[in-house]
């Protein structure tokens, strides 16, 4: 009996951002990656380290998005379609922000799906919406300057604006973890084995890295190295202010922002959305929670 592969139920989602419709024309090509997360979970980490391990470590300096654009956002859709149809370029890295409902799933694609906690993605986009020049607020619907991050979180926990219902979001791809071509790794696992993760993601990319080259990737696709070169990943300054989009790149800062209240509505929605397996993941990533402390 052959496995269930994803089909694409999501068939067109329109708002400031997002225009899945894309995907009823465009096919990616044998080799390609397609690099998914909810927002603020790893995006342009994940793409810096396919990019520089098909490099082979060799420093690539040209800003990211030039050659590894979003592929569901509006203001892309002629620099997606072009990359993709170009036959002279191999190994093309792609960026998604869709729930894989909403993605036309390719056999011979490789899709990396990054998770991180609820909160600390949240927290993360709530700094993140601080970034927003004026007008691309208003272009891309972004909630206003002011909104609170109390505000956000009753936002997230309704139905996922400004972005994707988060649950539904990493329930798509969590089913489908069996899939040779689609490999979930977890933010928090990526901080605490950056090298680990790095060979980890070579391997599913079937490149072949010696030591050097793999210490190379992974100084590339530290944060620090990411932060001091934080041009090479700013999004255009039309739309954000420079020097605002590489932030702290660490977890666990919600719990200084959050009431105990707000904490146990995450608890509730994760008991309601999700399986205790994948609870227990999206928490803790691949280790699990760590055994308590004896007095």
């Amino acid at each position: 009996m052959e496995a269930q592969l994803p089909e694409r139920t999501v068939l067109c989602f329109i708002d400031g951002h997002n225009d899945t419709s894309i995907w009823d024309t465009l096919r990616l090509g044998e080799g390609d990656v397609l690099v998914n997360t909810y927002g603020k979970s790893g995006t342009t980490w994940m793409q810096q380290i396919c990019r520089q391990i098909y490099a082979k470590g060799v420093e690539s300096t040209e800003n990211i998005h030039l050659k590894s654009p979003w592929v569901e956002m509006k203001l892309s859709r002629a620099k997606v379609e072009s990359l993709a149809s170009d036959p002279s370029i191999p190994h093309k890295i792609f960026k998604s922000h869709a729930p894989l409902t909403a993605i036309h799933y390719q056999p011979h694609v490789k899709y990396i799906h990054v998770v991180r906690e609820c909160k600390d993605a949240l927290v993360s986009y709530h700094n993140h919406l601080q970034a927003f020049q004026p007008d691309a607020r208003e272009l891309l619907e972004q909630p206003a300057q002011e909104t609170t991050l109390s505000e956000l979180i009753q936002m997230w926990l309704v139905d996922g604006k400004p972005l994707w219902p988060y649950f539904d979001h990493v329930k798509s791809w969590w089913q489908y973890r069996h899939l040779p071509n689609i490999l979930i790794l977890h933010y928090q696992d990526l901080l605490d084995d950056l090298e680990g993760n790095v060979r980890r993601v070579a391997a599913f990319l079937e490149q072949d890295l010696i030591d050097d080259e793999i210490k190379n990737v992974v100084h590339q696709s530290s944060f620090a190295y990411m932060k001091q070169n934080e041009a090479m990943f700013q999004p255009s300054d039309a739309i954000l202010v420079p020097g605002h989009f590489i932030n702290k790149g660490t977890n666990k800062r919600w719990k200084d922002l959050m009431t105990s209240e707000e904490v146990q509505a995450f608890e509730n929605a994760y008991a309601t959305h999700f399986s205790p397996e994948l609870i227990e993941f999206v928490k803790y990533g691949s280790k699990g929670p760590s055994p308590p402390i004896a007095c």
